[in-house]
């Protein structure tokens, strides 16, 4: 047979090696972990110098009266001493709710003057536990100390909150530091240091890195100097980091070709085009569910029952995709008998990777929209690890969606691609020993994975008690009903595996399977619809073949959700061929040379435009 297995004219998929590419993906993980774990240990550290900066002195706006606040010290003792009281006030109320008696709060060295350590004690009341933290100050004998140094309840929790939450993120980074990966990063680039290895840069770190307990102790014994001891500590983790991070680097850099990092970008800048514009037109017409249906219907008055489970279906698939995530359908058409084609679908599986990496979030118009009469525009922010497309939506359509997208939640995408040919592919061969065929199957196996690895995510959602829509059916008759669904999938997931695993051959040509397979489009097409995919169809043009799979699509779902009778199906197909998505795309797109096998099933030809004199 014809052999492909040469390294011009092939696409990502082969240039970026499996191994590689996994590589590739880790260490860029890898860095933008350590990336926002740093910011956010920063952050946390901002807040403690913060928190602690307006303690001594409190802002006009929390100052109160003094009848408000009850004191740590006596009347007696208040007479009785001569020399400065350092004390933590805590409000009256807050103390009532604490359930500790401010008597805790007393300073023990009450007799110190101003020419002495001045030492103060407070108790930091937590929801579980009490932490003391004890506070040293050295003073000149000039300097004077406030006779009362303000830490409200409020003020004591949110400081045990912030420094938990920084030393979780040292633990973090110290962790990402000692892992497999850096060993690895380090052992790729110790000829650009080669005094500087793996074990130097562990045996310098691990005492910086593990000084979380001596910090806590440090805070009970010298609490005023936290901000100097948490910068200090926030400092030093930065400068590991950021060694590790330019020898992640240097890595990606030795696996990285800037002209297949390009062409990386390319593909997936497409196939994110793709996604936005495929998932914006399915938003709008299940948004539009809760107002269109008898328009479309041209009903004055709509079937009340009907369009209360228009709604509900459109609710329940905003739900859904809000909590399990939303299948993306990418179906291929390519023929990978033909170099440039077979580069367009390895290209395509790595940019279904990249897209991976992709959420959607949702945000309400404020002012004049982005695209002018549109009730929905998109825009782009992140990195190539962590990308988000936050859509803006009118106020009627953003007061539909789900509590969780209205207040910040992300959807996450999970794209598959199942590609099949409308030849077929016998006697030509992708690599030495691998067949077009076993290619083929190959992708169209690893997608079928990952449609029951969602399908499970779908079952766990509608059997979660708390996902439940109001209803008055009992809730075992409920659970069937959003189940029906997802339990008739498995003739679907056998049909599919026949397909994948059955070898084209010239006895099969007029067999259920078809010499060329398509059977399988127009199954993963059902079985992904099944669980509320969106669907996007590509082949080298976007004109030609893929306007035939919609043709043909159309006409299967006025058959199977709009009562079209089957025998019709025919005379629907001929109607959609002459005016429908093949004629407009065909006008936009003049002179793009029609590469549609002449042997495409029956079915498929079909679907195709009558000739340019106009006769069917």
């Amino acid at each position: 047979g014809h052999s492909l297995g040469r390294t011009e004219g092939h696409g990502l998929q082969f240039l970026l090696r499996e191994e590689d590419l996994l590589t590739l993906d880790a260490y860029q993980k890898l860095l933008y972990k350590l990336t926002a774990a740093v910011k956010e240990m920063e952050t946390h550290g901002a807040h403690i110098h913060d928190l602690l900066s307006s303690i001594t002195y409190p802002p006009a706006s929390e100052v109160r009266n003094p009848e408000s606040y009850i004191s740590a010290e006596g009347e007696g003792e208040r007479s009785e001493r001569n020399g400065k009281k350092v004390c933590f006030n805590v409000a009256g109320d807050e103390q009532e709710d604490s359930g500790h008696d401010t008597i805790s709060n007393r300073d023990s060295y009450s007799d110190c003057n101003s020419n002495r350590n001045s030492i103060a004690s407070f108790t930091s009341i937590c929801s579980s536990h009490c932490s003391s933290y004890v506070h040293s100050d050295e003073m000149d004998s000039g300097d004077e100390m406030a006779s009362s140094v303000w830490l409200s309840h409020d003020k004591q929790k949110k400081l045990h909150s912030f420094l938990e939450h920084l030393f979780s993120q040292v633990d973090s980074i110290s962790s990402m530091l000692r892992g497999a990966m850096v060993a690895q990063a380090f052992e790729q680039t110790k000829g650009f240091t080669p005094g500087r290895g793996l074990q130097e840069f562990q045996q310098e770190m691990e005492p910086s890195v593990n000084c979380t307990k001596k910090l806590r102790l440090h805070i009970k014994q010298d609490p005023w100097n936290l901000p100097n001891s948490v910068q200090a500590l926030t400092q030093t983790i930065s400068k590991y980091v950021e060694e590790v991070k330019t020898r992640l680097l240097l890595v990606l850099l030795q696996y990285s070709d800037s002209e297949i990092q390009l062409r990386r970008d390319m593909v997936f800048c497409q196939s994110l085009v793709a996604a936005v514009c495929a998932f914006s037109e399915h938003l709008l017409s299940v948004l539009n569910q809760f107002y269109n249906v008898g328009k479309e219907l041209d009903q004055d008055f709509p079937d009340c029952q009907e369009l209360q489970e228009a709604q509900e279906a459109s609710r329940r698939w905003l739900e859904q995709i809000a909590c399990a995530g939303l299948l993306f359908h990418f179906q291929s058409l390519l023929s990978p008998n033909l170099t440039d084609e077979q580069a367009m679908l390895e290209d395509t599986q790595v940019a279904l990777v990249d897209l991976e990496k992709v959420t959607f979030h949702f945000q309400q118009f404020k002012g004049e929209p982005l695209v002018a009469n549109m009730p929905v525009s998109h825009q782009v922010e992140g990195t190539r690890q962590a990308l988000k497309v936050c859509f803006y939506l009118e106020s009627r359509y953003f007061s539909l969606l789900p509590y969780r997208l209205k207040n910040g939640g992300g959807v996450k995408i999970y794209p598959v691609l199942f590609t099949q040919a409308l030849e077929s592919m016998e006697g030509y061969y992708y690599r030495d020993n691998v067949s077009v065929e076993e290619y083929q199957a190959q992708i169209n196996a690893a997608s079928l994975d990952k449609v029951k690895q969602h399908n499970k995510r779908l079952r766990a959602f509608f059997l979660d008690q708390s996902n439940m829509p109001p209803s008055a059916a009992p809730k075992a008759a409920l659970i069937d009903k959003l189940m029906r669904p997802l339990n008739a999938l498995e003739e679907l997931y056998r049909l599919m595996e026949s397909f994948i695993s059955c070898r084209r051959t010239a006895a099969c040509q007029y067999t259920a399977c078809g010499a060329s397979g398509v059977g399988l489009l127009t199954v993963a097409s059902e079985l992904c619809s099944r669980l509320g995919a969106t669907h996007v169809v590509m082949c080298n043009s976007g004109v030609h073949r893929c306007t035939l799979s919609v043709t043909l699509e159309q006409a299967i779902l006025l058959a199977q959700h709009h009562g079209l009778p089957p025998r019709c199906i025919m005379q629907a197909t001929d109607v959609m061929r002459k005016q429908g998505a093949r004629v407009q795309n065909s006008a936009k797109n003049l002179g793009v040379r029609d590469r549609t096998p002449s042997s495409v099933p029956r079915l498929y030809k079909l679907c195709q435009p009558p000739p340019a004199d106009g006769d069917p």
